[in-house]
């Protein structure tokens, strides 16, 4: 593909549908081939998915209609949310929820995948069904782009990659230092490895530092209750706080804005914990400032001292909130639950020595997650004008991008940074 074409994505890539093994074969399950459901690629919040809730062994590949996709392949989920995409990062396999894209020769997988990113609302309209929306086959057969020659496509993909790159390794960086925290977490207040010279008594929770209490969370914290606010008062433009409905808004530690509240009901409040209290039940994130919350979040404050340790208690009992005694699912708790539960409580100068380790931790990866949200924005930004043509790129070394009536030097910022 020499010159710049209009193409039918039909025309530039292979598609393949994916497969289950038979859930009755418990030899086909629980191998080293992960396998991704349409949730898995929902769930995924960057370009690569990298975790799979389930795995299939080679049986399994073998005697289903699973298939294993090289690197780069790119997967959308078709039915039910339609448009979900992510790369792969290494040989995988998938449902029949997704297909997989192979581009073909002349054209870079990572282009195609972000030329998809700006066809979301035309692939949502080609999609149809009176109950799950779906995508098929022909879909592709109806979505054309303008395809420019291999070397700019590869040079568009690597400026979008340059942002996406970074922002990958923020989050890699941020997991990290979460594990470690968490880590401290356990080792002072599960194992109470820095108190064991002392001494140590019975509680119904098993034997505690002497110092040491059981009590319940509610006489530690802080409950308040979600409750949404009327639908007119929602808004994208920016006026009032940033409203978080439920877990749809939670990212890594952070929620993600993209609905404001100019009349809240209920506020939390900057370092705030966010607890979704529907189904999943569980799920934390913090307020990095003043929010609007409805009814699927409430919030926990400590009512002395900072919430640091709170954070790292919640992540660590949240799967009890997610079942009953006996195994039954929870769909929802409520303030009783949440303030009644039973948990050990230390001495206020261990909380704040703890607050006081893993508050430069915590810093971190608010200064990531922000310069995240900020590259986000110009990855968005530029992502739709390089690939629509109205911003160019220069296929020269010397320069990435050709002086556009938008952008003066649109990159000239991210080189002294990459």
């Amino acid at each position: 593909m020499k010159s710049e074409q209009e193409v039918a994505i039909s025309k530039i890539i292979d598609i393949v549908i994916g497969g289950t093994p038979k859930t009755s074969k418990p030899e086909y399950w629980g191998g080293t081939i992960k396998w991704a459901s349409a949730k898995d690629i929902s769930n995924c919040k960057g370009r690569y998915i990298y975790e799979t809730e389930k795995r299939i062994t080679q049986e399994g590949l073998e005697k289903s209609a699973a298939k294993l996709l090289p690197k780069n392949t790119i997967v959308i989920t078709s039915r039910g949310t339609v448009g979900e995409m992510c790369l792969l990062p290494y040989p995988m396999s998938f449902n029949q929820t997704c297909y997989g894209l192979i581009t073909k020769k002349g054209v870079d997988p990572l282009f195609l995948f972000y030329k998809l990113k700006t066809l979301m609302g035309k692939i949502n309209s080609l999609s149809y069904g009176t109950v799950f929306d779906t995508i098929t086959k022909r879909t592709f057969d109806d979505l054309r782009i303008t395809l420019p020659p291999l070397l700019e496509q590869q040079k568009i993909a690597s400026i979008l990659s340059a942002l996406d790159d970074k922002i990958e390794l923020n989050n890699q960086m941020n997991r990290t230092l979460e594990e470690i925290a968490s880590a401290i977490f356990k080792s002072w207040f599960v194992y109470f490895e820095p108190f064991r010279d002392g001494e140590f008594v019975d509680s119904e929770l098993g034997p505690i530092p002497e110092e040491w209490k059981v009590g319940e969370l509610g006489d530690i914290c802080n409950v308040n209750m979600g409750q949404s606010p009327p639908s007119a008062t929602y808004n994208t433009d920016g006026k009032g706080l940033p409203f978080y409905q439920g877990i749809r808004d939670f990212s890594f530690k952070y929620p993600t804005t993209s609905v404001y509240c100019s009349e809240p009901k209920k506020i939390a409040y900057k370092d705030d914990i966010l607890l979704s209290v529907r189904a999943p039940v569980g799920e934390v994130n913090v307020a990095f400032e003043n929010c609007c919350i409805g009814r699927g979040l409430s919030t926990l404050c400590l009512k002395k001292g900072r919430n640091n340790v709170l954070y790292y208690l919640i992540k660590r009992i949240q799967s009890e909130w997610r079942q009953f005694e006996g195994g039954t699912t929870f769909t929802s708790i409520n303030k009783g639950d949440i303030s009644k539960f039973s948990i050990v409580i230390p001495p206020s100068n261990i909380v704040d020595q703890f607050n006081e380790l893993v508050s430069q931790i915590d810093e971190k990866v608010l200064t990531n997650t922000l310069e995240n949200n900020t590259l986000v924005q110009i990855r968005d930004a530029f992502l739709p004008k390089l690939l629509s043509g109205e911003i160019r790129v220069n296929l020269s070394e010397n320069n990435n991008l050709i002086k556009d009536s938008t952008f003066e030097n649109p990159t000239s910022h991210l080189k002294e940074d990459w």
